[in-house]
């Protein structure tokens, strides 16, 4: 069974125990991310929170390349509630657009 569809397999078991009406996000690092699961969670309704490897393009460019495009423009600052309650700021710079294999658009943030 490939990583694929043990992953689909293992989504699909959870899918019944999850409460009607509450948004689902599924979080996933760089390994898993595929634009075919990518395509299948958002076929469930769920939404995807995901690592992409550096050479993953978005809006035509490397993850790489806008790393190297948005240097010295601002950060946003974001502030984020943890599991264990406390908070953690970050410095992000974001781009939205197409990621290859997905519909609509992504949003990647460095």
């Amino acid at each position: 069974m490939s990583k694929l569809e043990l992953t689909q397999q293992m989504l699909a078991e959870v899918a019944p125990l999850l409460p009607e009406g509450v948004p689902v996000y599924v979080l996933f690092d760089s390994w898993y991310t595929s634009a075919k699961l990518v395509r299948w969670v958002c076929t469930q309704g769920w939404h995807v929170v995901a690592g992409v490897k550096s050479n993953r393009k978005v809006a035509g460019k490397t993850a790489t390349t806008w790393h190297h495009v948005l240097q010295g423009r601002r950060y946003d600052h974001v502030c984020l509630r943890l599991a264990n309650s406390r908070r953690q700021n970050y410095s992000v710079r974001s781009v939205t657009g197409r990621l290859r294999g997905v519909l609509g658009e992504v949003r990647l943030f460095i």
